[in-house]
């Protein structure tokens, strides 16, 4: 009898310009994009994913325009490419600027519902999650108002009805769910205006209902805590120049505050999803950080203040993944390894934190996992690396996102690096 060997396959999805929609609503240039999805096709590629940014749908409370978005999702299908939409609710930094709708930045910050850190700062990149649960958002009625979570109900609901065709005949793939900075599941402790790489990044738990919250956790459990920690060095600090992440993070004030800033984001996941699993039929992605800096340091200390707390023993990578069920776990950084970043004695170990991350979701019953890039490299070298860290997670990894179209990724010899990518991948 013939043994049929499996292959085991991982698609790859490219992801769009931050820009393709404009503040418009509109499609930036629709020649470029015929044109590169004509060129992907050809290449085997899977598919396309695209951000559909709060801050260009909703400008005014409870009116939508996902106009352009579906002539993106029209001209996808007549190439028969997959669509991931990717639902950010966040700002977009960098060379694109797309802030949240003015509208809702202007509620939050008169009401102090960003997160701040313990100098005052305040981030524009996302509603702070203590405002979850706070009805002062308007709906564009007289009188009435809405929470945060509502809002990010309201716009899924929107997006299904608008998107019910391309969901119905599955040119819509899956759909990703934006849950903090940059889409990430994670506090925005990092903010490109205060931090410089390595840094360990500060703590976002000093917002004034954040601040009330830990307070009453603390009581709660008989302990006599005013405030998280103030001695947790600087957004560019190393961790030895701090007392918390030498000694603080394993004391059991440090241990504490650790717990309540962890489960504090994973509630804020499990809210949020909740919904989504509702309002969609769809399969689910989100995404997590890829915090390699100081992995190798006891404390971990950039993961914690991102809010993942994976020192002490404990594992946060499977509370993660635990929390978010069936929904596909989306990671970066699979084109960085160990050697890239030990020049800067930063306690740099990517490859050990993507198989911990592969290990967490493989001990939840039939989840799987997207992989992608962080940064645009052309270099052969840079795809045998993920194809080596694919071939790792087979069985698990099924998808892998591109990031991003270009016209340098466009470029010949670029493209024919990236098809060939491609194609080993099919073929893991």
């Amino acid at each position: 009898m013939l043994q049929v060997l499996q292959v085991l396959s991982v698609d790859v999805l490219v992801l769009m310009p931050y820009d393709t929609i404009n503040n418009q609503g509109k499609i930036k240039n629709i020649q470029f994009l015929n044109d590169s999805f004509k060129k992907l096709k050809e290449g085997n590629v899977h598919g396309i994913a695209i951000d559909v940014w709060w801050g260009i749908v909703e400008r005014n409370p409870s009116q939508y325009n996902f106009e352009g978005y579906l002539q993106v999702f029209e001209l996808a299908k007549s190439y028969n490419l997959k669509v991931r939409p990717i639902l950010s609710f966040h700002k977009c930094t960098g060379n694109v600027s797309i802030s949240i709708p003015q509208w809702a930045l202007e509620t939050a910050k008169r009401q102090s519902l960003l997160f701040q850190d313990q100098w005052g700062y305040q981030s524009d990149e996302y509603i702070a999650i203590s405002a979850d649960n706070q009805k002062v958002f308007p709906t564009g009625a007289n009188q009435l108002y809405r929470t945060p979570l509502d809002i990010y109900s309201d716009f899924m609901t929107a997006f299904n009805d608008m998107a019910i065709n391309y969901l119905n005949d599955e040119t819509i793939l899956q759909i990703q769910i934006g849950l903090g900075p940059n889409g990430e599941l994670r506090y925005p402790s990092h903010p490109s205006a205060k931090w410089k790489y390595p840094g360990i990044g500060a703590f976002q738990a000093f917002d004034p209902l954040m601040l009330k919250d830990f307070q009453s956790s603390a009581n709660k459990s008989g302990f006599d805590y005013n405030f998280p920690p103030t001695d947790a060095g600087s957004y560019n600090s190393k961790p030895d120049q701090t007392t918390f992440f030498v000694s603080g993070y394993n004391k059991s004030f440090g241990g504490f505050f650790m717990n309540f800033y962890q489960n504090y984001l994973l509630a804020h996941a499990q809210s949020i999803l909740e919904r989504a699993r509702y309002i969609f039929q769809t399969p689910l992605v989100t995404k997590v950080a890829c915090v390699y800096w100081w992995y190798g340091h006891s404390s971990h200390a950039a993961e914690l203040t991102t809010g993942y707390y994976n020192s002490n023993g404990h594992n946060s990578y499977s509370h993660l993944a635990e929390t978010f069920g069936n929904v596909i776990f989306d990671f970066s950084c699979f084109e960085i390894n160990d050697a890239d970043k030990s020049r800067e004695n930063s306690g740099c170990m990517p490859d050990e934190l993507i198989d911990r991350v592969l290990g967490a979701v493989q001990q939840q019953n039939g989840q799987t996992m997207s992989g992608a890039n962080s940064e645009e490299n052309y270099i052969k070298s840079a795809f045998t690396k993920i194809i080596s860290k694919l071939a790792n997670g087979k069985k698990t990894i099924k998808y892998f996102l591109h990031k991003q179209l270009s016209q340098t990724m466009l470029q010949e010899q670029n493209f024919n690096v990236f098809i060939d990518f491609v194609n080993n991948a099919k073929d893991i």
